[in-house]
């Protein structure tokens, strides 16, 4: 079995686990400083999103298709909940500083729950600026059409994760750092709940050869292109113009309060893929009673590990 530090399990999150934004971890990200920061705490019938971050209110947000305001995420502090067949989204009043153009450094934050992907063409983004050309925006989002799959990258070239084990219906801690300077695919690390992931080229993009991000509005919840969306809940949304450690994104994910993220269980070949393979691999160790079938730890091979096995592979971990 592999360790969480390559791949999370979709069971880490369960929506009574993770207490979104309690002090503690407002207080961390104050003390690193974002530029951009959208707490998400804003009451029924507010028409301004306030920002946190030192770009100050000229970077307040405005919500033109509305939210549903005050969503719990649990932790007793609240957030906005997003409908995609409403095109609901959060947009600066101002367009990105030059900081955050051409081939630049960043770190972006966010915590996600997500309904249901509902896009009509994919890569609905948690955070996006710039124009929608090859290479010059920027996309923080879910990959493609995936609603268990994340993306930190550009307008047709970036990195996903690698597993397709995050769960929709469950909180997420999402991390995206990256060094300026290089290609769509160099200086990318994406942290999920704390540790960070395996991530690969996305192939499902034919690649953009050359950085150079344009200066536009922040955008939650829509692209340039004005075509992306999920249906879901987002709180905390922060970008930081520096990279931010492994250290750091760590503690700001156990301020939450979360509890350690173990292995997914049930990825039995631990191939970052939950799959039917997973139940052959299975049955074969079982069906030989080597000590890998041994499913509940007991030291006893049994029919025990098999019911355990099919209950956490059914539960999707």
């Amino acid at each position: 079995m592999r360790t969480a530090s390559l791949c999370l399990a979709a069971s880490a999150l369960a929506t009574s686990s993770l207490l979104a934004a309690p002090a503690q971890f407002q207080f961390l990200v104050g003390e690193s400083n974002p530029s951009l920061w959208y707490k998400f705490n804003e009451q029924p019938g507010a028409t301004t999103v306030i920002n946190y971050g030192s770009l100050g209110a000229s970077f307040n947000g405005t919500i033109p298709n509305g939210v549903t305001f005050n969503a719990s995420t649990l932790g007793g502090d609240s957030g906005f909940q997003f409908s995609a067949p409403a095109h609901q989204y959060v947009e600066s009043l101002s367009p990105a500083p030059a900081s955050f153009t051409g081939n630049p450094t960043f770190t972006a934050e966010a915590l996600v729950y997500i309904v249901q992907n509902t896009t009509t063409f994919g890569y609905p983004p948690f955070l996006h600026w710039g124009a929608p050309l090859t290479g010059q925006s920027v996309y923080f989002s879910l990959q493609y059409s995936h609603s268990n799959r994340f993306y930190g990258g550009f307008y047709n070239g970036g990195m996903r994760t690698t597993c397709l084990l995050y769960s929709p219906g469950r909180w997420h801690h999402i991390v995206w750092t990256r060094q300026g300077g290089g290609t769509q695919y160099q200086g990318t690390h994406i942290y999920v709940d704390g540790d960070e992931v395996a991530i690969q080229p996305d192939t499902d993009l034919i690649g953009a050869p050359v950085i150079n991000v344009t200066s536009t509005t922040f955008r939650i919840q829509r692209a340039t292109d004005a075509e992306r969306y999920f249906t879901g809940s987002m709180d905390e949304i922060a970008l930081y113009p520096r990279i931010l450690s492994a250290d750091e994104v760590r503690a700001h994910y156990l301020a939450l309060g979360a509890p350690a993220t173990p292995p997914c269980r049930a990825d039995f070949n631990g191939d970052c893929s939950l799959d039917f393979f997973d139940y052959l691999d299975f049955v074969q160790a079982f069906a030989s009673s080597t000590f890998l079938a041994d499913f509940n730890n007991d030291g006893v091979v049994d029919f025990f590990d098999y019911l355990d096995f099919v209950q956490a592979f059914s539960s999707g971990c």
